[in-house]
């Protein structure tokens, strides 16, 4: 078994209430879905952990064994991987989903953990993961299947990575691939081409594969429409492409009664309904659909994901309001500050999974009312609230968000002197026995995520100024306890 690691935000499986009962050993379909966002040092994403919560809980819907990883840094992608290894040996088939940064480096693609800071080409190897493994990762299965949403802007394009021998173009997008026998892989944008993340929930290619990946149609058909999509929402800009070398028809859904509408029991559409109602995400809606796509309640459940996706951002008020639920029940140990961030989110997941809703980690007064009628200590209550990638808790966090809030400096110097009415400071977080960094500029408030080797984190926080760094403060915290760090109060959660 390998060693539990909260991967850098959430890692758990999607057991919905949706999900199919499962399928017979010798047509096993498992599936890893990764969707990395909140990068310490290349920029965050908008959408890519919205795209993963929705593709695996549509994955889920139609009977894959799937497992969701959000805010992966390397240790933990790696643990992914080698987990998934190991289940997609003798499956019929293995399905690979990324979104998030990635690059290519000598014909070679590498995705890319929010952790990672590619200082150099040694740093560009060590600290990503090449698609090459991903695909070996997956040898096990009959098919393997990989749709890559990975050629997103990055910051770095256009400049070089510093090195002690030499400098390194980074190309903008991917390489091209050679598929291997009974593989299918399948890019958002072609070579040298970037990918839009999207101004809605979803990036254009998640969205257009959200649309027809339940389809029971075979996979070059489904991409087929996926790329027109696509070519569509985007103007042409970004077109989708596939490497493939499959000797028949390959349909990503499973065939059988197991998942046509007539094969459930009367009450159980309007009962899935109820349930994808209640929680009132878009994944719920979707894994509703993928279950019964020509149902009663279908066209309902479209009109509410087109709501939804339509809708404006929620009201600081209400994500107040579901922080404060979540923490009262046991899923929550951030600040009630209103912000719907990667720790709010992974609250929300871990409710769910809690209670059997399924669903991903979209605000919305719905999910607000679930939670405020659920009991106390819902998360703590239960035996399994997620699936890890193992099942030891371990003594210490295996991850943590460290929240920094900077107070005014009084510096004759300094640019921020009169307190939150003036210029905010450029915060840089160094985490001194991990060597976690981070930095934030013109903000009262950083984050970054930690993995502690202890219950005590060192912390020194600086003002990246014009012409030297000011010491904003220095010294330890005690994981789950507030503590003020000179001139920043300092607060901690599990991620």
């Amino acid at each position: 078994m390998v060693k539990p690691v909260l991967a850098a935000l959430t890692a758990l499986a999607l057991t919905l209430a949706l999900a199919l009962p499962a399928l017979a050993q010798d047509n096993r379909r498992v599936a890893l879905i990764v969707g990395n966002g909140s990068y310490s040092a290349l920029g965050r994403l908008g959408n890519p952990v919205n795209d993963a919560e929705d593709i695996a809980a549509a994955l889920s819907g139609v009977g894959y064994d799937a497992i969701l990883v959000t805010d992966a840094d390397e240790r933990a992608l790696t643990l992914a991987l080698s987990d998934f290894a190991s289940r997609a040996n003798g499956a019929d088939i293995a399905l690979f989903y990324y979104a998030g940064h990635g690059l290519q480096y000598r014909s070679e693609n590498y995705l890319i953990p929010v952790d990672a800071h590619l200082d150099n080409r040694f740093s560009l190897q060590q600290e990503t993961l090449s698609l090459s493994n991903v695909m070996d990762a997956m040898s096990g299965a009959r098919h393997s299947v990989a749709f890559i949403d990975a050629c997103r802007t990055l910051p770095l394009e256009g400049t070089f990575l510093a090195s002690a021998n030499e400098r390194i173009a980074v190309v903008r997008g991917l390489a091209p691939i050679a598929a291997q026998p009974n593989q299918f892989i399948g890019f958002s944008a072609g070579p040298g081409q970037t990918a839009d993340d999207g101004v809605g929930r979803n990036s254009p290619f998640a969205g257009a594969l959200l649309e027809f990946l339940a389809q029971d149609v075979d996979v070059e058909e489904m991409f087929r429409s996926v790329s027109a999509r696509v070519r569509d929402a985007t103007a042409g800009r970004q077109v989708p492409q596939r490497w493939a070398d499959l000797d028949e028809k390959l349909s990503l859904r499973p065939a059988g009664p197991t998942t046509s509408d007539e094969s459930s029991s009367p009450g159980e559409e309007e009962r899935l309904y109820a349930y994808a109602k209640q929680i009132g995400t878009i994944a719920a809606y979707r894994a509703f659909l993928a279950r019964f796509p020509g149902g009663f309640f279908a066209e309902l459940a479209k009109e509410a994901i087109a709501e939804r996706e339509n809708a404006p951002p929620p009201s600081t008020e209400l994500v107040v309001a579901l922080q404060s639920e979540l923490r009262r029940v046991g899923c929550y140990a951030g600040e009630l500050d209103g912000q719907w961030g990667p720790l709010s989110r992974a609250a929300l997941a871990r409710f769910n999974a809690a209670k059997g809703l399924g669903g991903g980690g979209e605000p919305s007064a719905g999910a607000q009312a679930v939670v405020a009628a659920a009991d106390a200590n819902v998360c703590a209550a239960s035996a399994a609230p997620m699936k890890l990638l193992g099942d030891v808790a371990p003594a210490v966090p295996a991850c943590v968000v460290v929240t920094v809030e900077a107070g005014p400096h009084d510096a004759d110097n300094a640019a921020w002197d009169t307190g939150k009415g003036s210029e905010a400071p450029d915060i840089k977080i160094n985490e001194m026995t991990t060597g976690a960094r981070a930095q934030c500029s013109q903000t009262w408030t950083c984050s970054i995520v930690v993995h502690p080797t202890s219950g005590e984190i060192q912390l020194k926080l600086l003002d990246d100024d014009f012409d030297t760094d000011e010491l904003i403060g220095e010294g330890p915290c005690t994981i789950a306890e507030a503590c003020t760090v000179g001139l920043a109060k300092v607060t901690t959660g599990q991620c």
